[in-house]
């Protein structure tokens, strides 16, 4: 998945998920809208994300944190060592 851009969740799918994961999608730049309509996710993890992606949700401030901050966990993990599990976590 290396060459997408953007994801697109439609409003009344996935209802019912609880828990999703955004993994190591290099040219994704910004969070998926329709998260804010997934009202029972429970856990957003995004692992190995680009650094402009991390930066538009880290923050109550910035541009896309409104679309998960109903989300009660959000977990942005980012790989150091291959060597060891490590991650630098949000």
């Amino acid at each position: 998945m290396n060459r997408v851009e953007f994801i697109l969740i439609d409003r009344y799918s996935l209802p019912c998920l609880e828990s999703f994961a955004i993994i190591k999608i290099t040219h994704l730049k910004k969070v998926p809208s329709g998260i804010k309509a997934l009202v029972n996710l429970k856990v957003l993890d995004f692992l190995n994300m680009p650094t402009e992606f991390v930066e538009s949700v880290v923050l109550e401030n910035e541009q896309d944190y409104w679309i998960i901050n109903h989300v009660p966990l959000v977990v942005i993990r980012h790989w150091i060592d291959p060597k060891v599990n490590d991650f630098k976590v949000y």
